[in-house]
């Protein structure tokens, strides 16, 4: 996962599915969606230092293909212009439901750090208003 560097926190929110969860794109800057194979049907969130930060309960169907979902909002742009937080933080959602691995999909790219990691949204964008 990668988050705003002006945030000095962030808030991870992770939601375990037996089935495809609902869409929550719309309260999101970024989305992106890619497989995940787990080999022992056990998953947990580490740090840059891989240190553990969030160990989950074991996945639905035990080891196998997933799909995982990755959301994030970046309230650190807001914080610096207006000054509220003194503490500005990013929020993250991960989905992840058994299914297929597919291919890694760019669901929503709006943000600066999407437009980043993930060019080929900015790039879409411009053609899309480009007359």
């Amino acid at each position: 996962m990668q988050v705003p560097w002006t945030a000095d926190r962030v808030r991870v929110v992770t939601e375990v599915y037996p089935g495809i969860p609902a869409d929550v794109t719309d309260s999101y800057d970024d989305v992106i969606e890619f497989g995940y194979r787990s080999a022992t049907g056990l998953a947990a969130i580490l740090d840059w230092t891989r240190t553990l930060v969030c160990p989950w309960d074991p996945l639905p169907v035990g080891a196998g293909d997933y799909r995982v979902r990755y959301h994030v909002r970046d309230h650190c742009g807001e914080a610096v212009e207006l000054r509220e937080r003194p503490d500005p933080m990013a929020e993250t959602l991960l989905q992840i439901w058994p299914a297929s691995l597919g291919v890694p999909e760019e669901i929503k790219v709006t943000g600066a750090l999407g437009d980043f990691w993930h060019p080929a949204g900015k790039l879409r964008r411009v053609w899309d208003i480009w007359p």
